[in-house]
Formats: structure tokens, sequence, C-alpha cells
């Protein structure tokens, strides 16, 4: 082994900023395994007149694996966020911002007011006010589908799916003759949705009627004392639409 080859080998990779990381493999044209000083790289290289500086390529694999968990975290973290929007009957105005504790747009879907509330804080809207200034614009909603009814050549169960269910809502604490309102589900939908998609349908109808109590009438209802009645039996009394 020659002795001035291992110091010209040991200058050029100290030269090329790495150090060895075992003993000189005897010619400058064999691979030795070397670390590169600053980032830490582990690689086998020549240590001849080719030699090059380390690129660091660990400091971009470290980058992209960063940014990489960082986006898995904050896109399970906007389930959630949009998931505490559906059980506060609020939506997004913005896209989430996609940082913690900072404020977001959100809109009350029952009575319209605009928050600009911290997005790890939404609470539900007590339906009192105009909202916060500065709010931006509402999404555009998409154009509804033209639904296309096929003739029903007189099937009478084609005409009973397209049938209103009429549901009528009394609301316990408000004046007789002002306490009663009325919505609509369709039958069809009605006959095929699950019990869950049934009681979710009437829960969110109860909420509107007590967002439009509060909201026309500046009356704070329990949603516990709306009751309701499905079917086309009078009511004692004017109803107010849904």
């Amino acid at each position: 082994m020659s002795t001035a080859g291992e110091t010209l080998a040991t200058e050029r990779i100290q030269a090329a900023g790495y150090h060895a990381l075992e003993p000189f493999p005897g010619r400058v044209n064999r691979r030795w395994l070397m670390e590169c000083t600053e980032c830490g790289e582990q690689q086998r290289l020549r240590p001849d007149t080719k030699l090059k500086p380390c690129e660091h390529k660990i400091w971009e694999r470290q980058r992209k694996t960063e940014e990489t968990l960082e986006k898995q975290y904050y896109d399970a973290l906007i389930v959630v966020r949009k998931r505490n929007l559906e059980t506060k009957n609020l939506r997004a105005l913005e896209p989430h911002p996609r940082a913690e504790g900072v404020p977001w747009w959100v809109e009350c879907k029952y009575c319209g007011r605009t928050w600009h509330m911290k997005e790890d804080r939404l609470r539900a809207c007590p339906h009192k006010g105009t909202g916060d200034e500065g709010a931006p614009p509402p999404p555009v909603k998409p154009a509804p589908k033209k639904r296309v009814r096929k003739p029903n050549d007189g099937n009478l169960a084609f005409e009973r799916f397209w049938e209103p269910l009429p549901v009528r809502w009394t609301v316990q604490g408000l004046p007789e003759g002002n306490n009663r309102f009325r919505t609509e589900i369709m039958r069809g939908w009605w006959d095929t949705a699950t019990e869950r998609e049934r009681e979710q349908r009437l829960a969110d109808q109860r909420a509107h009627i007590v967002a439009t109590v509060a909201r026309t009438m500046g009356v704070n209802v329990d949603p516990a004392g709306v009751t309701y009645t499905m079917g086309d039996e009078k009511s004692a009394g004017p109803v107010h639409p849904g």
C-alpha cells in the first residue's frame, strides 16, 4: 500500500468536504466509504481527480419528507374541521387556512350570519346580529341539475313517488296561532331513506324552524319543544311555511 497514495486520497476527500469512515482501500480508483462533513450523507466514492463536493441531496429528501408529512397532517386536520362545520351548522366561505388557531371565515347555514372565528374554536351560531365585517362573498353554488320526469302513463306508484309529504310542526312557548309551521319531504325519498337519513332530515328542518323563529320573532326556543306530525291531517290554526 502506498503511503503517498493514501495521503493524496485523504487530502482530496478533505478538500471536497468529506472524511473517511473506513481504512484507505489501497488505490485511488477504488471506492472509499466517506461521509459529508456538512449534511452527514454517506457515500462510496473514488478519491480520484473526478471527486466532487457533496450535493447535499439528503437535505432535499428530508425537506420533501417533511413537506409530505405536513401535508398529510393538514389534510387530516381539514377533514376534522369540515366535520365540525357540519355539526355546528356552518359552511366555509373560504378554503381552510392550513394553519392551526387562525381566523377562518364561516357562515351560519340558517340565518346567514358571517363569522371570522378561529378554526380550532368553531361554535354554533346563536342567530343574533348581522355578522363580522369584511366577510368574503359566499361560494358560488353549482347550477342545479334539471330533473327529468319520465311519463308515468297512469302509474299510481310513480305519482306517489313524487308526492310531497307534509310535515306540520308545533313550537311550544309561542302564542297560539303563531306556533305552527309546515315543511315538506318528497315521499319517494322518504320511502327509500334509511332511519338515520330520515332522522337527520327532520333534525335539519327542526333546526331551520328554530332559526326562523329567532330571526323573525326574536325568540329563542328549545329545539326539544318543537314537535311534528306527518301526513295530511288538518291543523287547528294558521300554518306558516317552514
